[in-house]
């Protein structure tokens, strides 16, 4: 968990597309061909007529019966199409995909009640675990849970990035039950991670993702996790804020040894306490989804931040679609947007406000090499002006491309274009 140092602007957050999944379902399959067979009927005198008023009989009720197999076949036809005009009888709840069914913010009844605290101590606190990784004089301790029966496992990039440290690491529930931890994959972008969790097989209690427009002020949420080592802990608030820009500092990734500025634009500031440990655990609203994964204490009191949902499917959707790695670009680069205090200081013109300005930059990265400094300012990538640089590019654009980029240097109001090639890595580390 780290301290909150961050500039709180106000900027425009980022709202992706969520992967869609088509459904199948209520599909009525009707023969196309119906085959009969009669017995051969021989009329011994055509001219008989008891013989041929059996048959004027036998026709009639032939074609009485079916008249009748028509018509009950026509009313349940009739029945079942008409309920399959309903849009939402065609739409299965029943999804392979774990994300397109749990980003709807339901279960598989697509049933939703709020819960009272303690059904939501119930319903959360099996699925939430802590996480434990051994290092000589002590441990390293965060918080963690669960989203798929079969133990997709998420926590911060931050937290995960503890397994670097040692190859003694486990997850506990709240009952000390523990699962041994494999190895990760996470995003030093997002701040998420996916824990590779060795369940032994076994269907695990997992939490649902609420849906993007769940983020509201002042909606009831709980924060759950290890606060302050002591496990299990569940404290509850409100959200406060949205859309704060929160920088976390600079770190080392846990893949390359080079530097990371963590930074989330639209981070989410919520009243629930959290203390050390709790990175990487759940926020959770009144339907026991989640809504965001709690990552920064803030300086004041009851100032929190999580990083918020349509960030976290962001990274299971990216994490499933590349068969559990990521490709990630290396910017090396703290970016925060610009203020009006901050523009005013420069003498620079208003229309920049939340611009991406550069506050500190890695002398190995691509973005120094074409001139970029501490101070410039990027007014433009491709055709896009950025609201977030990191999102912008991991957006936009293939690892393959070079990207064109528009920016000005400290005290000049001159822009300059140049073409970056960026270097994309693989970031996961997992056991061998």
């Amino acid at each position: 968990m780290y301290p909150q140092n961050a500039y709180n602007t106000g900027g425009t957050g980022y709202n992706p597309n969520l992967r869609q999944s088509n459904y199948v379902s209520n599909v009525y399959s009707v023969p196309q061909n119906y085959s009969y067979s009669y017995p051969n009927r021989i009329i011994h005198s055509v001219g008989n007529r008891k013989n041929n008023n059996i048959i004027l009989t036998s026709i009639t009720l032939g074609f009485l019966v079916f008249i009748c197999i028509v018509s009950i076949f026509l009313f349940v036809f009739i029945a079942s199409g008409s309920s399959s005009l309903d849009l939402n009888n065609l739409v299965s709840n029943d999804s392979n995909s774990r994300l397109t069914s749990q980003k709807q913010g339901s279960d598989k009844n697509n049933t939703r009640k709020e819960l009272n605290d303690e059904e939501i101590v119930e319903k959360v606190l099996p699925a939430v675990w802590t996480v434990k990784f051994y290092i000589e004089g002590g441990d390293l301790t965060g918080s963690g849970f669960f989203i798929s029966e079969d133990g997709l496992f998420l926590t911060n990039d931050h937290v995960a990035c503890g397994l670097r440290l040692t190859s003694k690491a486990i997850i506990r529930d709240y009952k000390g039950k523990e699962y041994k931890v494999k190895g990760y994959v996470g995003s030093p972008i997002e701040d998420v991670a996916v824990l590779i969790v060795d369940t032994e097989n076994e269907k695990v209690p997992y939490l649902n993702l609420a849906s993007p427009e769940a983020i509201k002020l002042m909606t009831d949420i709980y924060a759950v996790g290890a606060g302050k080592r002591y496990e299990n802990t569940i404290t509850s608030g409100k959200i406060t804020g949205l859309n704060r820009f929160v920088s976390t500092g600079i770190d080392e990734d846990c893949y390359t040894n080079r530097l990371i500025y963590r930074s989330i634009p639209d981070a989410i500031q919520i009243s629930a306490a959290i203390n050390l440990g709790n990175s990487g655990g759940p926020v959770v609203n009144k339907y026991g989804e989640v809504v965001g994964i709690a990552f920064a204490i803030g300086e004041g009191e009851a100032v929190n931040f999580m990083i918020p949902i349509n960030r976290i499917i962001r990274f299971v959707n990216a994490y499933e679609q590349n068969r559990g790695m990521l490709y990630l670009p290396y910017l090396g680069v703290a970016v925060r947007p610009l203020t009006k205090d901050m523009l005013r200081s420069a003498e620079l013109p208003e229309n920049l406000e939340g611009v991406n300005y550069i506050d500190k930059i890695d002398p190995r990265s691509a973005f120094y090499k074409v001139g970029i400094r501490t101070g410039s300012i990027i007014l433009q990538v491709g055709s896009k002006t950025p609201n977030y640089l990191y999102d912008t590019i991991t957006e936009y654009y293939d690892k393959d491309a070079e990207i064109e980029i528009v920016y000005i240097r400290p005290n000049s109001q001159a822009p300059i274009e140049a073409s970056v090639k960026l270097e994309y890595e693989v970031f996961g580390v997992l056991e061998d």
